[in-house]
């Protein structure tokens, strides 16, 4: 039996883990196969998404331990910390990661989609 070729041929992962007689690609809306070209971007979107959601659950066990110096900082939980701080360091805070991302990720990412980089690799080591 003659296999047909997919987009996930070329990837980490495309064999599976059940062996080449049956390939597990996960890809269940079938984004892949129907803008192969944009196969890179949507790994960099999932290895970015990613690494965001493995940081803010350390930073939120994190919080519960170690406290930031000032009074607005003391005597509030993680919980409520979001809604507590949404008008002040929140908004300097969602400054400083949108200029981040457009500096360092847009230049990342349209050199990726060029193909001179691979996706998620900031090269650190």
């Amino acid at each position: 039996t003659v296999q047909r070729m997919t987009v996930f041929d070329d990837y980490v992962g495309g064999e599976g883990g059940f062996g080449p007689s049956k390939p597990y690609n996960f890809d269940p809306l079938g984004f892949a196969e129907k803008n192969p070209d944009m196969v890179p971007w949507y790994r960099e979107a999932e290895l970015k998404h990613g690494r965001m959601a493995m940081l803010a659950t350390v930073g939120f066990i994190v919080a519960d331990f170690v406290r930031v110096p000032g009074d607005m900082f003391q005597g509030i939980s993680t919980v409520e910390a979001h809604n507590a701080l949404i008008k002040g360091p929140m908004l300097q805070l969602l400054f400083w990661i949108s200029l981040f991302e457009g500096v360092i990720g847009v230049p990342a990412l349209a050199a990726t989609m060029k193909g001179e980089r691979a996706p998620g690799d900031f090269q650190f080591g």
